[in-house]
């Protein structure tokens, strides 16, 4: 049998003895230089159509067939075996070292630039969005991230790399460049020297700690509604109890928590965050009754929610001549089982009246119109109603969270209560339909004129009788 003989290879000249009778390369390496130099895995249009005709019709030899649970458990096992901790070790070592290679960056950066046109983006963004709206997509998302094995291995990961249950309660959050740009002017504004950012309790992060004792939550509608957001193709929503649950984690550590909504007035809210410049001894001041346009001036200033309606007694509380706190009672509106309600009650944030203001104001009132009952509300999202608990009223109802309408184009801003009393078509100044005819209540009407639903944290009821 005659021997082969030693050929050269066509990419590197080297000798070598071929193993084939058809090998023509020394190496699989040279094969690849060679065939890529002389244009051989370049196929020409002619060919490309020729090829993609061909396809035209034909479905995929795997399309609509699912794998077996023995074939999954098998791949898991070969997957499990093949990733050993040395491979994993050696991915972390190369992975550092990329990272902290800014050349490499460099490179990397520039070839996404010029590989992510704008046509790969708007098809990156349709195969998205197109993956997102399948109903079973969705339905194991929502499975896979509510399972309790996952929140504990997701806790437990989080605690050994940054010794905090969630990535956004560590300092890596902060100092890796997250900004918030809602809460950048929000801290600019409140201009409080006293303050800390992204303050962490238990799984949540609350935006702001003041002076030690208060939390703030800056809760703007594009992101705390329970209607739409612009994340995940409008499929993921707030929680309505989520933020109920944060006032109550944070009450539960001695906090007060304030949240903050679109419809807020934000200078009102400094007021409520305002150090007491002036400390004034109870005895130096003065309850008058005063008339009900003072008392709605006042209150148009320093009340969270200005003034109402339905004032039949308003006193205010006065130093050296100066209106530093207003207490306004009416009728009750809402439960008639009782004969007064507290209505509105505020006081200007730089005064501190030892012995409390609203002690004053609301002793005066019980001597002087001897009430059988009282009744009053309190806004959890501002307040814990420790109060109303001082000057010996009863919880009568914790509240439910209450739903509030917010346009975020127009900035407009409706209750739930309100929307339900006079009518969404009302409301909007458009004309009346017929809801039996068209299928639609007042929340499918609003929300088809551009509102959201945000909820709030509900309101407290509180109750004083006399003995």
């Amino acid at each position: 049998m005659k021997k082969k003989e030693d050929i050269a290879c066509p990419n590197c000249g080297k000798l070598f003895h071929p193993a084939r009778k058809e090998s023509k390369f020394c190496c699989r390496q040279c094969g690849i230089e060679y065939n890529k130099a002389h244009g051989m895995y370049k196929k020409s249009d002619e060919t490309k159509a020729k090829l993609a005709a061909a396809h035209i019709g034909k479905t995929a030899w795997n399309k609509g067939r699912k794998m077996t649970q023995e074939e999954i458990d098998k791949m898991k096992a070969y997957v499990k075996a093949a990733w050993t901790e040395e491979k994993r070790e050696a991915q972390r070592i190369r992975q550092k070292e990329i990272w902290s290679n800014a050349k490499l960056l460099a490179e990397q950066s520039a070839r996404c630039k010029e590989h992510m046109t704008d046509a790969y983006k708007e098809e990156i963004s349709r195969r998205t969005k197109a993956a997102i709206q399948s109903e079973e997509v969705k339905q194991n998302i929502h499975e896979a991230f509510n399972k309790i094995e996952v929140k504990e291995k997701r806790m437990k990961t989080n605690q050994e790399r940054y010794g905090v249950n969630w990535i956004v309660q560590s300092e890596l959050y902060t100092k890796a460049g997250f900004k918030n740009k809602t809460n950048d002017s929000w801290d600019n504004f409140l201009d409080i020297d006293n303050k800390t950012r992204e303050f962490p309790l238990e799984n949540y992060v609350y935006d702001f700690k003041v002076n030690d004792t208060v939390l703030v939550e800056i809760n703007p509608s594009y992101t705390h509604n329970s209607t739409d957001t612009t994340w995940y193709n409008n499929k993921y929503i707030v929680d309505k109890d989520y933020h109920k649950s944060k006032s109550l984690v944070a009450w539960k550590h001695g906090f007060e928590c304030i949240h903050v909504w679109d419809w807020d007035d934000k200078y009102k809210i400094k007021n409520l965050l305002t150090t007491v410049k002036h400390k004034v001894s109870g005895h130096k001041c003065i309850v008058k009754e005063i008339d009900t346009q003072t008392a709605d001036d006042f209150l148009s200033k320093c009340h969270l929610q200005n003034s109402c309606r339905g004032i039949k007694v308003a006193l205010g509380l006065y130093y050296n001549d100066i209106l530093i706190a207003v207490s306004t009672y009416g009728n009750s509106r809402y439960n008639k089982n009782y004969e007064w309600e507290w209505l509105r009650f505020a006081n200007n944030n730089e005064y501190l009246i030892q012995g409390g203001s609203a002690h004053k104001l609301h002793d005066y009132f019980i001597k002087t119109y001897s009430p059988k009952s009282i009744i009053s509300y309190c806004d959890k999202s501002k307040f814990t109603g420790s109060m109303f608990k001082h000057l010996g009223y009863t919880l009568l109802s914790n509240g439910t969270r209450s739903c509030h309408f917010y346009n975020m184009k127009t900035k407009q801003h409706f209750t739930q209560s309100e929307v339900n009393k006079l009518g969404a078509c009302r409301i909007l100044n458009i004309p009346q339909i017929d809801r039996e005819t068209s299928g639609k209540d007042n929340r499918d009407i609003m929300l088809e004129h551009g509102f959201v639903e945000v909820y709030d944290c509900g309101q407290a009821s509180y109750i004083w009788e006399s003995l």
